[in-house]
């Protein structure tokens, strides 16, 4: 013969659902804004967005998951970055958190990564004043004048191609470095 429930047990089993049910909707709903950080990971990556955008964006999400969401956001930024967006994404990660820790990393990065850069465009002019009167003269030997004579290419000189080489050498190991060390800070919040 099967138990009869009383009303309270009937009662008590209505709230575990609606406890189960409300717990499988905020994680639902936790999930939407994560997924929407790593979209706008990817829209910065893209070039379709910018940081104040984002820092908008996610200033309407809810207090509670605005952190992971800053994780999920960083995490993708630092999966996409590259040559061309470096700047954009260390001052966007710069710019969305109050974390010290990672102001620091990405702020040395980026100091590193100018420097690179500096370095590359002394190089580049040294080259360029170096090789010029060299190229110059060769083809004034061979009977060009004129606006033909106006600045040089070096991108297929030796030396230039050595001066990239060791630019993309440093400027994997920064990005190596940075992704190690934002990668440990950014792990998941508990």
């Amino acid at each position: 013969m099967k138990k009869i429930k009383s009303s309270l047990e009937i009662a008590l089993e209505r709230v575990g659902a609606l406890q189960t049910d409300r717990k499988e909707l905020e994680k639902l709903d936790e999930e939407k804004y994560l997924k929407a950080a790593a979209s706008l990971g990817s829209s910065l990556l893209e070039g379709k967005t910018n940081k104040e955008q984002i820092e908008e964006s996610m200033g309407r999400y809810p207090q509670e998951i605005r952190q992971k969401a800053f994780h999920v956001l960083a995490n993708r930024l630092v999966e996409g970055v590259n040559l061309a967006n470096t700047t954009e994404v260390l001052e966007t990660i710069t710019f969305l958190t109050d974390d010290m820790e990672i102001k620091n990393i990405c702020k040395k990065t980026l100091t590193s990564f100018r420097e690179h850069l500096d370095r590359l465009k002394k190089k580049e002019a040294d080259l360029q004043e170096k090789h010029s009167p060299i190229l110059k003269e060769k083809l004034v030997n061979e009977g060009f004048r004129g606006s033909a004579l106006a600045g040089f290419n070096i991108s297929g000189t030796k030396p230039w191609r050595e001066a990239l080489n060791r630019f993309n050498n440093d400027y994997q190991e920064t990005m190596m470095a940075f992704k190690k060390q934002i990668t440990r800070e950014l792990s998941p919040p508990r």
